[in-house]
């Protein structure tokens, strides 16, 4: 007798083209962690399991095997696609059942798409979602509870092996920061909740690729017993000959460890990213970066040096269309990224997700111009702008991000000396190379967007409240 199929679906977002290369989107495209950890959840003596990324390539899914259940997640950005997705697929009688951060923050939209969805972190419940799908009995909500210590199944690397330059693990999950445009402490919490050690290594050794990405929203923490778990991994990274080289987010407080610089460096780290989010300490008042403001701007040059001494390249993001941004922005952005010597800098526009205090404020105070949900979810991918910014026109906004494009991604050759200073600041080859296909990544999305942004720009004039 088959097993029961359980399709587990990553939407792709609607404005975003899937190339037709599919080395490029081998390299654009990071692997569904999410997904892929709920497939772990899954008795594979009992369930068959694929995973669908729409962002690598179109799935036609009236040819495709008849599933017995779809499981979507969404950023926000991509609700707009999951709905179309879970409409398909209730079209064939299939239950849809739905999760993620978008659904966890907005479920009762959720629920009008879908015939059931997981609020949370589904560890706790996801058996729960399958047994009752087989028994005829499946809920309206379930509603996942944190996990401390976390704890929970290897995630299914298996399916998506060789699909993806990166792998993807995670280490823990939750943020103390709460800055006011993220979203990830009302999601995961609101401090760090880490995996056991050996967890962690034993499902490293089931990745292929041959560089991982610990997906962590902060690899590293803030504080003391924080940092020493990170100490800790590292060194029994070492101690288990560990091949392969990683990437993570982390803060800038990575640069003041001279042990634990040494420990990445010799435990395979070639490249961190860094939420540096702007040159002006009052700009970072205003989005509760507080923990950049406890080391000051002026320490970014500092901390970039420190770790390209360890041979490790900087990803430095920045936001544009904060309250406190003003004309100029932009050249102020630029001469940071120079003088620090940042080799990537995917810059993002200040965009208000729901469960952060940005949204609240933008909506309370009737600025919110795209919001006819959920088609215009689709806009919130950082990118377009999305509200009525302080002191911009989305013109002058458009024209801002056109010189930070200009200063830092106008033309190949730029991106190609940058890449040879990466390699001069690193030492390191691998890490040049990753550098050059990033920032040659970002020069594309920024094509896209400028197509795109002139088709919304005419709603700016009706800013409609909520």
């Amino acid at each position: 007798m088959a097993k029961p199929l359980l399709y587990l679906i990553n939407p792709r977002n609607l404005l975003e083209k899937i190339s037709r290369s599919r080395m490029w989107n081998k390299l654009r495209v990071w692997p569904p962690l999410s997904i892929m950890t709920v497939a772990g959840l899954a008795p594979r003596s009992s369930w068959d399991v694929e995973i669908i990324d729409e962002n690598l390539e179109v799935f036609d899914y009236d040819r495709m095997r008849r599933p017995t259940l779809v499981g979507i997640t969404a950023f926000t950005c991509q609700a707009t696609r999951a709905y179309e997705v879970a409409s398909i697929f209730r079209g064939m009688n299939v239950p849809v059942v739905m999760g993620g951060i978008h659904t966890s923050l907005c479920p009762a939209e959720a629920e009008k798409f879908c015939d059931a969805i997981v609020t949370g972190e589904a560890e706790s419940v996801f058996a729960t979602v399958l047994d009752d799908v087989l028994q005829g009995r499946l809920q309206r909500r379930y509603s996942g509870v944190y996990r401390d210590p976390f704890t929970t199944a290897p995630a299914r690397h298996d399916l998506v092996k060789g699909k993806y330059l990166l792998g993807a693990l995670q280490t823990g999950r939750g943020c103390p920061l709460n800055c006011k445009f993220c979203s990830v402490t009302s999601f995961n919490g609101s401090r760090f909740r880490r995996r056991p050690i050996d967890e962690v290594l034993d499902e490293a050794e089931m990745i292929s690729a041959n560089t991982i990405f610990f997906s962590d929203d902060n690899l590293i923490g803030t504080r003391k017993d924080d940092i020493a778990y990170s100490k800790e991994l590292f060194r029994r990274m070492i101690a288990r000959g560990f091949k392969k080289s990683w990437t993570a987010q982390l803060t800038i407080n990575f640069a003041d460890d001279e042990e634990l610089l040494q420990l990445a460096r010799d435990s395979g780290c070639i490249a961190v990213y860094i939420g540096f989010e702007s040159p002006d300490p009052e700009i970072l008042k205003e989005m509760h970066k507080q923990y950049n403001l406890r080391f000051g701007p002026k320490s970014y040059q500092r901390a970039v040096r420190r770790i390209h001494e360890m041979g490790i390249g900087v990803t430095g993001n920045f936001i544009v269309g904060s309250d406190r941004d003003k004309p100029g922005v932009a050249d102020m952005i630029v001469r940071s990224v120079d003088e620090c010597g940042i080799d990537g800098s995917p810059f993002t526009t200040m965009t208000p997700l729901p469960g952060t205090e940005l949204f609240n404020q933008i909506a309370r105070e009737g600025r919110l111009i795209l919001n006819d949900y959920p088609q215009d979810w689709m806009y919130y991918n950082l990118v377009y702008p999305t509200f009525g910014y302080k002191n911009f026109t989305w013109s002058e906004l458009h024209d801002e991000i056109e010189r930070l494009y200009q200063g830092l991604l106008g033309s190949r050759w730029h991106i190609v000396s940058r890449a040879l200073r990466t390699l001069r600041d690193t030492g390191s080859p691998r890490t040049a190379l990753l550098y050059l296909l990033a920032n040659l990544n970002y020069r594309n999305n920024w094509r896209l967007y400028d197509s795109i942004s002139q088709t919304i720009a005419p709603r700016e004039g009706v800013i409609q409240t909520v």
